[in-house]
């Protein structure tokens, strides 16, 4: 089947292969394209995408597997299968869960970018595209099997006809909080000094000090032949208090008589025996 990859406006050959290749990824197409180069290079595509590019010189991918030593000649014998009379690999994962997957998958990425970087250079005088054929050792079921599957309409996605309405997004309203007013200490309340009531003070009426008088002259006569009071107390006998009281009497009276003159004491106490004051 000889697909028309320029079209009209297209390209006009010969022209570089790279061209060539870009105009079948950019239809996305899925097949064998096989350039004429020298030797002729083939390479495979799924939806767009070169899974593996070879030379129509290489061998068997089985064993050029082996020979890179990201397998063992046992997994090769274990994974694969026989179909036709070719070695296919498509289900080699499964069958031997020994294989890393890894590093065979990084192997055969190599090698396509090998063949690919060496032709993209070339100029071709023509192609051949072959719809929907296959490598014929399965390996694009790796990428279905794989972690990535490729799907042309999840990587190239088509405008709906209809878009859904897409709901608007929900803002929370947040009521607003009132500001926070500190706490105020409450001041304590000083009450007025209370006033003190005056208490007016009473005055006791004029009391008679004739007998002050009289115990002041005869503590200075004591005083004077060497008494002390506390001594007078205890040794001073009844007849002599008696004497100086009588004493006292009549200094007073003559001091009335005189009206404030001086007057000598000494004279008074004359004839008043003499006393010695006891030692302390």
């Amino acid at each position: 089947m000889n697909v028309d990859l320029f079209g009209d406006d297209g390209a006009s050959l010969p022209c570089p292969a790279w061209q060539v290749i870009e105009a079948a990824r950019r239809q996305y197409l899925t097949g064998e394209l096989v350039l004429e180069t020298n030797p002729p290079t083939h390479v495979y595509l799924r939806d767009g995408q070169a899974y593996f590019a070879e030379r129509s010189t290489d061998g068997n991918l089985g064993v050029r597997l082996l020979v890179e030593g990201v397998i063992t000649r046992a997994q090769l014998q274990q994974g694969a299968l026989l179909v036709s009379g070719s070695e296919h690999l498509g289900r080699i994962f499964e069958r031997d869960s020994t294989i890393e997957r890894e590093p065979v998958e990084l192997c055969v990425e190599l090698m396509t970018e090998e063949v690919l970087v060496a032709i993209a250079g070339e100029q071709i005088a023509g192609y051949r595209m072959t719809m929907y054929k296959r490598h014929a050792s399965g390996i694009d079921r790796w990428l279905l099997s794989g972690s990535e599957v490729i799907d042309r309409f999840a990587e190239h996605p088509e405008p709906a006809d209809d878009p859904a309405p897409v709901a608007p997004a929900t803002i929370p309203v947040v009521a607003p909080q009132p500001p926070r007013v500190p706490t105020l200490t409450p001041t304590p309340t000083i009450s007025p000094a209370t006033p003190i009531p005056l208490v007016a003070a009473t005055i006791s009426p004029a009391t008679d000090t004739s007998n002050l008088v009289e115990q002041s002259a005869g503590d200075q006569y004591l005083a004077g032949i060497g008494f002390e009071g506390s001594v007078v107390d205890e040794t001073m006998s009844a007849a002599i208090a008696e004497e100086v009281a009588e004493a006292v009497r009549r200094a007073l009276a003559a001091m009335d008589a005189t009206q404030g003159g001086s007057m000598d004491f000494s004279d008074l106490f004359a004839g008043l025996p003499s006393t010695t004051a006891p030692a302390a």
